[in-house]
């Protein structure tokens, strides 16, 4: 394995204890479904925002939970890998929207400092309906868009395009 990539063994090393921390933290969060149910999982993230204050989030791929509507979030969580695949029903996840949709209070607390930063891929990923996706995206994240659209492209390293 580190031979075909050119590494080191030392690199390669690093690289499995991420991949065993990566399986260690999907099972933990299979466990917590499993254990406290979706909306007791919704109910943890509440308290833990509540308690900070300020809230950094990355989504490179998907609409971040703060950001959902109701029906994004309801429609999100009868995905196949969602809640109901660990064993919750149809109540359990209308109390988990109902928590998601209390999470955004936050959103509005003096002096909660929140930064959502999501790439243009979390708003073109379809996990849910077109109509879901038009229609409920959020009003913050569609100015938010037309703004990021009519900034200057930046390349990762920071140089200009």
């Amino acid at each position: 394995m580190v031979g075909a990539a050119d590494g080191s063994p030392e690199t390669a090393s690093e690289l499995l204890a991420v991949l065993r921390g990566a399986r260690v933290e999907y099972a933990s969060w299979k466990d917590a479904y499993r254990d406290v149910g979706a909306d007791g999982v919704q109910a943890d993230i509440l308290e833990l925002e509540a308690q900070t204050t300020r809230i950094a989030e990355f989504q490179p791929a998907q609409m971040s939970g703060l950001l959902q509507t109701a029906d994004y979030a309801r429609e999100y969580l009868h995905l196949p890998c969602g809640p109901l695949s660990v064993g919750s029903d149809e109540d359990a996840i209308e109390q988990m929207v109902a928590k998601r949709m209390e999470r955004q209070r936050v959103l509005y607390e003096h002096g909660k400092q929140v930064q959502v930063v999501m790439l243009e891929g979390a708003l073109r990923t379809r996990v849910v309906s077109a109509p879901t996706l038009l229609d409920n995206t959020p009003v913050a994240v569609r100015q938010t868009t037309r703004s990021a659209l009519s900034c200057r492209r930046t390349r990762v390293n920071g140089s200009a395009p």
